[in-house]
């Protein structure tokens, strides 16, 4: 771009700017602007942002096909589109429960490579930050791809505490194990028949109904039971019965060590469920990723790895 010399021209750029930046996808407009405008020994640029959405969305071209094309073009690895009542859970804890009118569920997956486990939690963590805004920036690009289509849609991207437990809003991994994408391990991970333990998971729900396949396929069995994402745990998080949550280090690393017992103390309180769920979805989106044991030490972390 020019400086604001005597010759300085208007001068627009547009490009598109990965959605990471900016939130969701857009558009960037960059401006010169002219000497009369700014102090001479100053340059400056105006940005404007604007919304880009894909030419053509209508609610009929809104479909497996283009749902394909979308999600190729973000490298994502897996996806399955299933009936929102093809997905079994308890209630408060379904499609419909977080989402009222929702007909559709839209799981997707993306491989975690080498790169987000190599090195000291300080130079992991922001690489793994970065890949969770990553499925969430899908999510919501998604999401406005429905909205312009005109159809309703919201990102699964919650947590909450329920019944003196925090939880998921709606459980992903059990979700992706209904629509047939794997099965749950004993470290409480999906486990995939193509890509192991290395999925990260990202979802939308919509009213949109959209042809689908059948959810559940035959029930895989990958998980045999080893132990080692059990002994691999270095707090005892893990055990037959399941992981206990304010254990885990991605949690407890998570919340000032004063505030974890008080925490879990009030969470036994039916009234405060609103106020701590509230407070559970801050931190989770200030959270930063300390331990990753349990995944490493699964045997299907090293066989579905980058090299």
């Amino acid at each position: 771009m020019g400086s604001c010399g005597k010759s300085a021209m208007n001068t627009v750029l547009m490009f598109k700017v990965p959605c990471a930046f900016l939130g969701k996808s857009g558009m960037v407009i960059l401006q010169s602007v002219k000497r009369s405008q700014c102090p001479a020994s100053m340059s400056y640029i105006i940005a404007w942002v604007i919304p880009y959405v894909m030419p053509g969305i209508t609610a009929s071209s809104l479909n497996q096909d283009y749902l394909a094309k979308f999600f190729h073009s973000h490298a994502i690895d897996e996806y399955v589109v299933v009936s929102s009542l093809a997905i079994p859970a308890p209630f408060g804890r379904r499609p419909v429960d977080l989402f009222p009118t929702c007909r559709t569920m839209i799981l997707f997956g993306k491989v975690m490579g080498d790169d987000l486990f190599e090195g000291s939690v300080p130079e992991t963590a922001p690489k793994i930050t970065t890949f969770k805004q990553e499925l969430a920036c899908i999510s919501n690009e998604l999401v406005n791809v429905f909205k312009e289509s005109g159809s309703f849609a919201v990102a699964v991207n919650s947590v909450m505490v329920k019944d003196g437990k925090l939880k998921g809003g709606l459980s992903l991994k059990h979700c992706a194990r209904d629509a047939g994408m794997g099965e749950i391990g004993d470290n409480g991970l999906l486990l995939s028949p193509r890509y192991g333990i290395r999925l990260g998971l990202g979802a939308v729900l919509t009213d949109r109904e959209i042809p689908t396949g059948t959810a559940r396929r035959n029930p895989v069995q990958l998980c045999t039971h080893c132990g080692r994402c059990l002994k691999a745990c270095p707090v005892n998080a893990l055990d037959s019965s399941g992981m206990d949550t304010f254990r885990c280090l991605n949690i407890t690393g998570s919340i000032p060590s004063p505030f974890v017992s008080l925490f879990i103390r009030l969470m036994g309180t039916k009234t405060l469920e609103p106020l701590l769920t509230k407070i559970a979805n801050r931190i989770a989106t200030r959270s930063t990723a300390r331990c990753s044991a349990c995944l490493m030490a699964c045997p299907y972390f090293k066989k579905y790895g980058d090299t």
